[in-house]
């Protein structure tokens, strides 16, 4: 498969059938830039927002960010400052599988480094659950060692 493959935002697209594959660190600011406003009311009441993107052969890619055990009031009231943020996030990133999440991030890092200057200091980056699992276990202490 290549990694040229075009998305485009489409939040009638179904995100059913997709799974976290892994994160993507980015400004909020810089996606709203590129992909205009996120769906705030995305049916996650601890979502702050999300993009679906529909793909070449059916394929879906979601982004989304969470904002686990916070009561909805507050993430309401949040939703304005963090998607003009300039900060990078980890925002999750989903597909139906890791061949499609890794085409997927692979086409939304290259959209989004290549989309504003004022964010050139802050490149996105792709972290896969691989990635991220192997480098949580590295920094986890090894647990029922017995000793």
């Amino acid at each position: 498969m290549s990694s040229d493959a075009e998305y485009r935002v489409d939040f009638a697209a179904s995100a059913i059938g997709t799974s976290m594959w892994g994160t993507i660190s980015v400004a909020p600011s810089l996606l709203v830039s590129v992909f205009g406003a996120p769906a705030l009311e995305d049916g996650d009441v601890e979502g702050l927002g999300s993009y679906i993107f529909a793909g070449p052969a059916g394929k879906v890619g979601t982004v989304y960010m969470r904002a686990n055990d916070v009561p909805r009031e507050e993430i309401l009231a949040m939703q304005p400052s963090f998607w003009t943020s300039n900060e990078p996030e980890d925002f999750h990133v989903g597909a139906n599988s890791k061949t499609d999440a890794d085409l997927f991030a692979q086409w939304l890092v290259s959209r989004v480094d290549g989309a504003s200057p004022n964010h050139s200091s802050k490149r996105a980056k792709w972290i896969s659950i691989e990635m991220f699992l192997s480098s949580f276990m590295k920094a986890s202490p090894e647990q029922g060692s017995g000793e």
